[in-house]
């Protein structure tokens, strides 16, 4: 990803800006899920610019916190 990638996901409170943002983010998640693993199911680039959305499934134990909001770790399986 460029340094300028404006990063949208609707489990952080805010879009972020810049490598440091989406860094902090991934920091964040690995943490609540050290084993999340991602399988792609499709794209949709946008013909008018630089812009993509990406549909995934995401499998992983919570084992940490998720911060935010601060709910402490369950031990169940997302996906």
């Amino acid at each position: 990803m460029t340094e300028d990638i404006v990063y949208v996901d609707t489990a952080w409170p805010k879009i972020m800006r810049g490598h440091a943002d989406v860094r902090r983010f991934l920091d964040y998640t690995w943490r609540a899920f050290p084993d999340m693993t991602f399988e792609p199911v499709g794209a949709l680039i946008a013909a008018d610019g630089p812009r993509t959305a990406f549909w995934w499934r995401g499998q992983g134990t919570n084992t940490g916190p998720i911060d935010p909001p601060g709910l402490p770790a369950t031990r169940s399986c997302l996906s």
